[in-house]
């Protein structure tokens, strides 16, 4: 027989699978669609107009989308420099 189990540790808190796209890929997102038609947009990043309209408004997008529409609007945010050690 097993005596009474210790507490866990509390699980970190998770990521919300779904958030706004940041602004620098926001502010491009809304440079393309000055010049371009939401459905070409939509094509070239495979997912559906709606969705494009939803993540120009702010609307949450699952990181799947965010990378689709970074690849598509050629975004490559510079990466962070390399930490001293």
């Amino acid at each position: 027989m097993q005596g009474p189990q210790p507490p866990t540790a509390a699980a970190p808190p998770r990521r919300p699978r779904s958030t706004p796209i940041d602004n620098d890929l926001r502010n491009r997102l809304a440079v393309a669609l000055s010049t371009e038609r939401p459905e070409r947009i939509a094509t070239r990043a495979d997912v559906s107009v709606a969705t494009v309209l939803r993540a120009r408004n702010g609307a949450p997008v699952s990181g799947l989308v965010r990378d689709a529409l970074a690849r598509a609007l050629g975004f490559n945010p510079t990466p962070a420099p390399p930490v001293a050690a």
